[in-house]
């Protein structure tokens, strides 16, 4: 199961310090990706796309062909989301779009309803992405027993938005990619 993780490039999106000079990864993605490997999952691409034009993404999705792409999805990004969730759709039209963040939480039947997402992670995201990318593994239809989710029933055509996963972040582990981020802080590059 190949998965890609994207922070969408912020400071293309918003005229916004600090994001001015080089990638950022939010922490939150960062998590997921460590807990996804965790539980096995080792063919994760973390990706922000800084400073590509759509053609330069395209190629890039084209190259890395995920079967799930998740995306971090703030109400300053919303756009680029859609924009990326469509043009991943026309590349793979079978690829899952997850869509996660301040704004698919507060929003999923919207996100759902009007754009090609395939499912949002409601709130903190690690444990019920573990479930999510192991359900679609399978190929399950039913996601009703995932907390923390929303997701259109392909049966019905329903938008469903199941229960709140409690919160629990002192469990999370954050590995590898937090020694990144602490690297980049350290340079004295603008994160």
């Amino acid at each position: 199961m190949k998965i890609l993780l994207v922070d969408p490039p912020i400071g293309q999106i918003v005229d916004s310090m600090p994001y001015k000079e080089g990638p950022a990864f939010a922490i939150g993605l960062l998590s997921i990706d460590s807990y996804l490997e965790k539980h096995g999952y080792y063919e994760i691409e973390l990706e922000n796309y800084f400073g590509c034009g759509w053609e330069d993404i395209k190629a890039r999705l084209r190259q890395s062909n995920p079967d799930i792409i998740g995306l971090s999805c703030t109400t300053d990004s919303r756009g680029f989301c859609w924009r990326l969730a469509r043009l991943a759709k026309e590349i793979r039209p079978d690829v899952k779009i997850v869509l996660g963040n301040v704004h698919a939480t507060f929003f999923p039947r919207q996100m759902i309803e009007h754009h090609p997402i395939d499912f949002c992670v409601l709130s903190e995201g690690e444990e019920t992405m573990l479930e999510l990318v192991r359900a679609i593994e399978s190929r399950r239809t039913d996601y009703s027993d995932i907390l923390g989710v929303a997701w259109r029933d392909p049966v019905t055509g329903e938008i469903k938005v199941n229960g709140q996963r409690p919160l629990t972040l002192t469990k999370y582990p954050l590995t590898a990619n937090v020694v990144f981020l602490l690297t980049w802080k350290a340079s004295d590059k603008p994160i």
